[in-house]
This record gives structure tokens, sequence and C-alpha cells, in this order.
């Protein structure tokens, strides 16, 4: 599980040492198929439910995809370059 510190949490200024902050494992079993695949990492946004596995990117739960909530990467080229 990940944790997340905010202003005014117990602790805060101790995490806010880099080398205080504890490495969690995340744990992803392939199939022998490759076709699925079961994992440990949490949404990223409400940290309750399981992420999932797309792409090779781990992307938010089916309820927060349900509310709105999307990995996204802006495309910065120029716009001339978008057109092929």
């Amino acid at each position: 599980m990940q944790h997340t510190f905010a202003p005014g949490d117990e602790g805060y200024e101790d995490k806010l040492k880099l080398g205080s902050l504890p490495v969690e494992d995340v744990l992803v079993v392939f199939d022998p198929s490759l076709m699925a695949c079961s994992h440990n990492y949490s949404c990223p946004v409400c940290r309750e439910n399981h992420a999932i596995m797309s792409s090779g990117l781990m992307t938010p739960c089916w309820s927060c995809r349900a509310e709105g909530w999307k990995l996204h990467k802006p495309d910065t080229r120029p716009w001339w370059k978008k057109l092929f």
C-alpha cells in the first residue's frame, strides 16, 4: 500500500526527508499465457481499490474511471507536427 502524507499529519516533517520514506514492493504476477496478471498495486486516486494494468501502465480503478479520472499524457508537439 502506498502512503500519502499531507501538511499537518503526524510525522509530516520527518517524512520530508526522502531517505525516511518507506519503500513498498509491488508484486505483479503474470499468467503463463501472458493474457492475465494479478498485482497488489493500489489505485493512485482513491488508494482503496486495485489499479488497472493497461499496456504495462497502472491506471485508476474502474470506479475512479467512472468518476472521470484518467491517465493523461499531454501532447506537447507543435501543431504542425500533429498533422502528420
